[in-house]
């Protein structure tokens, strides 16, 4: 896996690029994941919010088959999806019987991007059960994302404002899942098995040491546009709103130039995301722009975004 780490003068954005191959894996359609209607999306981009958790974990939020929200964890080192049997459970997704993994029918992650008939593992990580006993991340963790979803995305990571932008490529790992029988318990090797204990072990161990408060979370708001000045002109520009969200809605344009958020001067795409950002889902924001050279105010309801 390639990761390519770029700065940028316009956001510090930290560019994840996830779409080359790593050994065992190659570009093309996966027969197992050919029913992916999620490449309507490709080359669409979608603005997701992550939650640092206190172990220092990127989780984002995502309903799969239409149910929960779920707390996955963005893992590069996961080869797949996992999902632990009692998320599975809440999603309607079935345990495997005589496979490793299971199918299910959609996942959809908060902001948009959106996967269909992908293959998951339904089972309890030893790390996600012991870090659930002891309340370390702040937050119930579901599931670890891997390599089967992130590869299908450049990944765009903003740790200064706990964003992601996820753009969808026109590309499938293969090789990533099979359809190998259920591993027996017998041929799992005893250095994984000693791993598994963990799990249990350390939801024994909270019973002593106590469990840490969970973290209560504000849903932030939600736009769906960006913008940014352009070379040396001193004019904050739109650059793309995003379909079916809160500034669609609006009627903000690409090409409109930002004057003024909630009366105050805006004179980079910096301080507009950080104001933005200080805002909830259902609160408005009041946009002063220009059009044509035409003055006008669009008034913008923030969304969750789901």
């Amino acid at each position: 896996m390639r990761i390519d780490i770029v700065r940028t003068s316009v956001a510090r954005l930290l560019l994840l690029s996830l779409a080359a191959a790593i050994p065992g894996i190659t570009a093309g359609t996966s027969p197992a994941d050919a029913a992916d209607t999620g490449k309507a999306q490709v080359g669409q981009s979608f603005e997701v919010p992550y939650f640092l958790t206190q172990t220092n974990h990127f989780v984002v939020r995502a309903l799969i088959n239409g149910r929960g929200p779920f707390h996955l964890v963005v893992d590069t080192g996961a080869p797949g999806l996992f999902l632990s049997t009692e998320a599975a459970k809440k999603a309607g997704v079935e345990p495997p019987g005589k496979t490793y993994y299971s199918v299910m029918k959609e996942i959809r992650l908060e902001g948009g991007p959106k996967l269909d008939n992908l293959k998951i593992r339904v089972e309890d990580p030893f790390q996600l059960v012991g870090m659930n006993a002891l309340g370390l991340p702040g937050i119930k963790l579901d599931g670890l994302m891997g390599f089967s979803v992130l590869a299908r995305y450049r990944i765009t990571l903003d740790p200064t404002h706990h964003r992601m932008i996820w753009t969808r490529l026109d590309f499938d790992p293969v090789g990533v899942v099979d359809d190998r029988p259920a591993i027996r318990r017998e041929d799992i090797p005893l250095q994984l098995q000693a791993m598994e204990m963990l799990g249990p072990a350390m939801k024994f161990a909270s019973m002593f040491v106590g469990k840490q408060p969970p973290i209560r979370r504000l849903p932030q708001g939600f736009a769906g546009f960006t913008a940014q000045k352009s070379g040396d002109s001193p004019e904050l520009r739109v650059t793309a709103v995003w379909p079916d969200t809160p500034a669609a809605a609006a009627g903000l344009l690409a090409g409109d130039v930002i004057v003024k958020c909630e009366g105050n001067d805006v004179p980079d795409d910096t301080k507009l995301t950080e104001m933005l950002s200080k805002k909830a889902a259902g609160e408005k924001i009041v946009l002063d722009i220009k059009r044509q050279g035409v003055d006008r105010s669009i008034t913008i309801e923030l969304q969750e975004r789901f």
